[in-house]
């Protein structure tokens, strides 16, 4: 028999409920959910210190205190806009990889075990010409 988990995405809570113990008390109390995906609109991986360790601790603190887990983190909606590891400027995909290195990053100082999200899109140019996307299709699966 399988066993499902219902869970949800804290993407509702950006802007709206950016203190973590807020989004995570709507999460149990008022959707009774227990598994969260932490999305990165939330938290910029490339926070700087000490506002990044502050604000790990206080997610930690504020789903163990609601008895939320993190299930995973997702990469979020702002980088849903951008082109990123498959940019057709080589110089902002080295800047993407390193994006989502700070995304690993931060996913493992959550304590949580896996990540996800956008990786990529192309350029209407670069769709057409097959042999430019087979490139960057490359380039992509390389970096992943």
């Amino acid at each position: 028999m399988t066993i499902f988990h219902l869970g949800a995405s804290n993407c509702f809570a950006v802007k709206r409920w950016p203190i973590p113990r807020d989004w995570a008390q709507i999460c149990s109390a008022e959707l009774d959910i227990g598994l969260v995906q932490f999305s990165f609109d939330l938290l910029d991986p490339r926070t700087i210190e000490p506002a990044l360790s502050q604000m790990i601790s206080r997610i930690t603190d504020a789903t163990h205190d609601a008895g939320v887990a993190i299930h995973s983190t997702f990469t979020g909606l702002a980088a849903y806009s951008l082109d990123l590891l498959t940019h057709p400027n080589p110089e902002v995909r080295i800047d993407a990889l390193d994006w989502h290195a700070e995304a690993v990053e931060l996913t493992s100082r959550l304590e949580v075990s896996g990540t996800g999200g956008h990786m990529g899109a192309l350029s209407c140019p670069d769709y057409k010409d097959n042999e430019r996307q087979r490139y960057l299709e490359t380039i992509l699966v390389e970096n992943v």
